[in-house]
């Protein structure tokens, strides 16, 4: 499964660094990657993998929402606390 193989290259990005010598990405060419030992599971182990890496991925993702949220919230906190920027501190 592509995802599956996407997965795979992100989890070995550290290791085709190291590689080498190529063109196309400075040190790194298409011989590298074909190289690298790919675990290929069976199909459905790999869509296994593939839906709880993106179950994984949502939750990071409303997390990282969930911080945006409440750091306009502190910021508007402060903000009532001190003053807003136009009134300044009284």
């Amino acid at each position: 499964l592509p995802r599956f193989m996407y997965a795979i290259l992100l989890d070995s990005y550290d290791r085709i660094q190291e590689l080498g010598d190529g063109a196309a990405i400075p040190g790194i060419t298409r011989d590298h990657v074909l190289r690298l030992p790919t675990p290929l599971p069976p199909r459905n182990v790999q869509k296994d993998i593939v839906a709880e890496i993106e179950a994984e991925q949502a939750i990071v993702d409303a997390n990282r929402e969930l911080i945006e949220r409440f750091e306009k919230k502190i910021h508007a906190a402060i903000g009532r606390v001190w003053g807003d920027g136009e009134r300044g501190c009284k």
